[in-house]
């Protein structure tokens, strides 16, 4: 690669686009690029995950995908106005419209077609960070053959990231990808500087569109800040100052236009679901933990973070288990802290010497605030997730262009043998393209389905309660119940403060025969629920009580439960049995024709067939004379 700067007619506005360039020109900043460039890197991108495509449905896919608001128009408005599978924080109707318009559009749920869309946006994500990764190369007066490549890499080595194969290759990491999506076309959009009315705008639309996919959209204003000052550095000091050059650059704009894009979410927001965040919603054991514990607990959540940016090789897993509240004890816990620190300290260093190179790297654990439970809020029993990092790790490809680029032009250097280091750079380049490539194609069959995923997750981290447990749903889903007890046990022996081994075994249990103490698990099960979403669990626990014939208690549970979730189809087909066993048919016959929405006809057909064996056998036992309630209408 020439050292010449073959930009013979660089942009004259230092970096901003003017809109009659066209489309290449404004993705790039530069007319003299070949538009094939363009899709280099999503091609390649594609190619790598497209074996994600023969995927099936795994994990929340179940629960996400075959929710049965989407089933007709008219409850497409309740879909896109509730809570996400019944958590009350979890908002996010762009994705879910994106669910809904597949399946309509597809005539069904096609899972290939499903992971292709998920392909489409990982590539298109990764086109976009290519071009920021050129549009900052470019601003910082590198050549366009340097700033290609340092983008192209950037671009290439993120899309390949081994940690990104959970997003793409399960339909639910949707809800990254659309995120990620947004806030890079947010972060190209701020780009426009010459464009004083379109760049709030475009900002602002982008910023609401992310908070209408998923909360962790919350963290931009503060990643913009950093952006904009690694763009244009300057100091914070006086704040006057700062202040009449942010108004001149035209980021105050920028900045007026996020408020209100801000302030029209909480509106919708808190229209739908009718508060904007609840707190009751928070419950695991360990809440009750110290300052200090939670401190180390997000420390060493953040430092595995980085961990996982940098060597993705031996890390990535559907789980990561770890124990909360943190032992005193935990040596890595106090060595992520101080590496933190330290960490933290070298980023103020950097601000002060090198501001431009200092706020670019702070973007990433700005990114990362949201997931490190600052709130305290684990899921199940892990300290991070592979998916978190989709968003952030497009700021780490951005904050290693500069380093790319100076890497590029080592063949410029003033020492000995310069193109050996250029040559071991691109070598070193290759090689760890290469290993990305080969990690992902090992990694996306793990997902092809709920056996192939929980099997690895339980192999990976044998003392995880999260896999255990979903392990062993997938054995009593597929009726191997001696196998599900004995996961189910071992689950609620891991952590016999959460529900799910409970659950688990109780179901076991009540299908081994064992009633009395299939329900005495399923009643512990509920106990431990506290403010944790679990309609399932209390539909199990009727179900215990129907199969002992102790209707009333079944009925107190089961009742109450239709109003708050009418159309559950679980529920609906244990009130067909219920109303079956009442002797009102008519009920039943409706509770059941509900529990049939949105199956495919084999499907119905299959669960018409369990329905009658389970109706003509003595599973549920049938109500005497003197146990006949009145008749009655679902409330």
């Amino acid at each position: 690669m020439s050292t010449q700067d073959n930009d013979q007619h660089s942009n004259p506005h230092n970096g901003k686009i003017s809109l009659s360039h066209g489309v290449a020109a404004w993705w790039f900043g530069s007319r003299g690029l070949n538009t094939w460039m363009l899709l280099l890197v999503p091609l390649i991108v594609a190619a790598v995950f497209w074996p994600a495509i023969h995927n099936g449905f795994v994990w929340d896919d179940w629960g996400y995908l075959f929710n049965v608001e989407y089933s007709t128009t008219e409850h497409w408005v309740q879909a896109l106005t509730q809570p996400l599978l019944s958590f009350p924080n979890y908002y996010r109707p762009l994705p879910v419209a994106s669910f809904i318009a597949e399946i309509h559009l597809r005539g069904g749920h096609d899972p290939g077609g499903m992971h292709f869309t998920n392909v489409v946006l990982h590539a298109f994500n990764a086109a976009l960070v290519t071009a920021l990764a050129f549009r900052l190369g470019r601003h910082r007066g590198a050549s366009v053959n340097y700033a290609l490549a340092a983008a192209i890499v950037a671009g290439t080595m993120y899309g390949c990231h081994p940690a990104l194969v959970e997003v793409t290759a399960w339909i639910s990491g949707r809800f990254d990808l659309l995120l990620t999506l947004f806030l890079l076309l947010a972060l190209l959009a701020n780009t426009l500087e010459s464009h004083p009315i379109a760049r709030p705008i475009l900002v602002g639309t982008a910023f609401f569109a992310a908070a209408l996919t998923k909360e962790m959209a919350v963290i931009f204003p503060f990643v913009l800040v950093a952006w904009n000052m690694a763009w244009t550095p300057q100091p914070i000091l006086p704040l006057r100052a700062l202040l009449s050059n942010t108004k001149k650059r035209g980021e105050l704009a920028v900045y007026l236009s996020i408020i209100l894009a801000g302030l029209l979410y909480l509106i919708l927001r808190h229209w739908s679901l009718g508060n904007i965040y609840t707190q009751s919603a928070v419950s695991f054991a360990g809440a009750h933990a110290s300052f200090l514990q939670k401190i180390l607990f997000s420390a060493e959540a953040l430092a595995r973070y980085l961990f996982l940016a940098i060597n993705p090789y031996s890390g990535i897993s559907v789980v990561h288990p770890h124990p909360y509240p943190v032992p005193f004890d935990d040596l890595i816990a106090w060595a992520s802290l101080t590496l933190i620190m330290v960490l933290l300290i070298t980023l103020i260093f950097l601000i002060r010497r090198h501001p431009s190179t200092g706020w670019l790297w702070t973007m990433l654990p700005i990114a990362l605030l949201p997931v490190i439970h600052i709130l305290g809020i684990p899921i199940g029993d892990n300290i991070i997730h592979d998916r978190y990092l989709t968003y952030p790790l497009t700021l780490y490809a951005l904050a290693i262009t500069p380093l790319l680029i100076w890497l590029f032009r080592a063949d410029s250097f003033p020492i000995a043998k310069q193109h050996i280091v250029k040559r071991a750079f691109m070598a070193l380049i290759v090689i760890l393209l290469i290993a990305n490539i080969v990690n992902v194609r090992i990694t996306i069959p793990l997902w092809r389905d709920d056996l192939s995923l929980w099997t690895w997750g339980s192999t990976h981290s044998p003392d995880s309660m999260f896999a255990l447990s979903n392990l062993g749903s997938v054995y009593f889903e597929n009726k191997q119940y001696p196998k599900a007890l004995e996961l189910g046990l071992k689950t609620a022996k891991l952590r016999p403060e959460f529900y799910a081994g409970y659950r688990l075994a109780g179901k076991a249990l009540l299908e081994l025969g064992e009633k009395q103490d299939g329900l005495a698990f399923l009643q512990l099960a509920v106990a431990r629920l506290g403010a944790t979403p679990s309609a399932e669990t209390y539909i199990d626990l009727a179900d215990a009580y129907m199969q002992l014939g102790q209707y009333k208690k079944a009925e107190e549970i089961l009742l109450p439960l239709s109003t708050k979730e009418p159309m559950n189809r679980n529920l609906n087909l244990l009130l067909g049995i219920y109303y079956s066993r009442l002797g009102d048919h008519v009920l039943a016959d409706q509770a059941f024709e509900k529990s049939q929405l949105f199956y495919t006809t084999e499907v119905q057909t299959a669960r018409k067939k369990m329905y009658d064996e389970v109706l003509a056998s003595n599973k549920y036992p049938k109500l005497t004379a003197k146990q006949q309630p009145p008749q009655r209408t679902p409330p």
